[in-house]
């Protein structure tokens, strides 16, 4: 082969990589002038994940004002998924801690409750609610060996009568799978709903509008940080025809 031929085949290789080059460049000025605003939103969106706060149940009245179903404030302990591989050693010190107060509380217990929340690591999972501050205390004192566990606050149901009209007024517990499944836009997992009685039947005006914090999160979807935060709204405040004393009378004839 000529030498000049040689030059010239370089020079033809050489023109198509720069042009090729230049094409690429291109493209990037293109994504980078008109397109960027677009992609990071994107990947904003993909680091940013809605948690809910929950909102306060309604209360119950009797028709003279008498308080039958109301709310108070309690201690719960939630978990964050850790990383997997701290996981095994964050629940076995949790469960060696929660031993003394709920011994019930086994590490597969936990581990189910986080298994039923896994595409959703960047809530907070509920492990436990109405802990006593002595337990406060310890969680808080221990808190670097238990990372992603922590203690909240939220409002839980409570009936100040005791169990005085309770087939009335029904009950609530925590949502089934079936019942979650049918509502998931309202409730999550951590969601406690009315079972029976007035409870079940006034679920809608009774449960509120859960507010939401906007969480951001890293490439494992663990919380990082905490952007902005939408307060929720109580539920709706029923007031009964039923009269407490003469419902007292009827209990106790």
């Amino acid at each position: 082969m000529r030498t000049s031929d040689l030059h010239f085949k370089l020079k033809v290789y050489g023109g198509i990589v720069v042009l090729l080059l230049a094409v690429l460049c291109l493209k990037l000025a293109v994504v980078q002038l008109f397109y960027s605003d677009i992609y990071q939103t994107k990947a904003k969106e993909n680091r940013l994940r809605l948690v809910s706060i929950k909102a306060s149940r309604g209360e119950m009245y009797d028709r003279n004002g008498t308080i039958l179903a109301a709310n108070q404030l309690v201690y719960i302990l939630t978990m964050t998924n850790p990383r997997e591989s701290d996981q095994d050693d964050v629940i076995a010190r949790l469960v060696s801690l929660l031993k003394p107060t709920f011994p019930e509380v086994t590490a597969e217990y936990i581990k189910e409750k986080i298994e039923l929340q896994k595409f959703r690591q960047y809530e907070p999972v509920t492990i436990l609610r109405d802990i006593p501050w002595e337990l406060v205390v310890k969680i808080e004192e221990n808190r670097h060996d238990l990372p992603g566990i922590a203690v909240d606050i939220e409002p839980l149901r409570y009936y100040p009568l005791d169990t005085l009209a309770g087939h009335v007024l029904g009950y609530i517990h925590s949502i089934n799978q079936d019942e979650l499944a049918a509502n998931s836009a309202q409730y999550n997992m951590n969601s406690l709903v009315g079972k029976s009685g007035l409870e079940k039947q006034y679920e809608a005006e009774l449960r509120g509008i859960n507010g939401a914090r906007r969480v951001e999160v890293d490439a494992q979807g663990r919380p990082v940080g905490e952007l902005v935060t939408l307060d929720p709204v109580a539920g709706n405040n029923l007031t009964l025809t039923l009269d407490e004393k003469l419902q007292v009378v009827m209990e106790h004839s």
